[in-house]
């Protein structure tokens, strides 16, 4: 695994250069989040990963939830794209993602009021 700063960061505060070579696991990760739950309605994220390597096409997922430890819930807009070598086979998953929490908390703060204005104003 190769990630940057802020991923590292989000995996309990290490640094990029402690998660070179490690996989989910290596790194803690529970199971059910990395393979999913279907009881538990979690569907894993390998579930996308494994879809990007077998199908060679991009995943766009706007809305990904996620679960912190802390038991706060984040929700991420989540790239994941095909990594390929040189000869154009793919060789693992790219994934790019933004916590979008804030903003959606927000356009949803900036929805309610406007709601409240347009009824006050009837």
């Amino acid at each position: 695994m190769v990630v940057n700063k802020a991923f590292a960061e989000f995996y309990g505060g290490r640094s990029p250069e402690e998660m070179i070579g490690k996989d989910d696991y290596d790194l803690g990760t529970p199971t059910e989040i990395v393979e999913g739950n279907p009881e538990k309605g979690i569907v894993g994220f390998r579930t996308d990963d494994r879809a990007v390597i077998e199908g060679e096409q991009a995943i766009y997922n706007p809305h990904d939830v996620v679960n912190y430890a802390d038991g706060t819930i984040h929700i991420f807009n989540t790239n994941k794209l095909p990594l390929r070598d040189a000869e154009g086979k793919v060789i693992g998953v790219l994934g790019v993602s933004s916590d979008v929490t804030e903003r959606l908390k927000a356009e949803e703060t900036i929805r309610q009021r406007a709601l409240k204005c347009r009824r006050w104003r009837k």
